[in-house]
């Protein structure tokens, strides 16, 4: 018996950040991860 692995878009990263521009943060990020983030908490 074989077991594999299958993600559909690989491994989820889940970083909790705290900076000072949240919009320049996702900028970044986005281009970095090549993927928008999941969810964005206010505050």
């Amino acid at each position: 018996m074989v077991r594999r692995w299958r993600a559909a878009r690989g491994p989820r990263v889940q970083p909790a950040l705290d900076v000072s521009d949240l919009d320049e943060a996702i900028t970044f990020s986005t281009k970095l991860f090549g993927a928008e983030p999941a969810k964005v908490r206010p505050g």
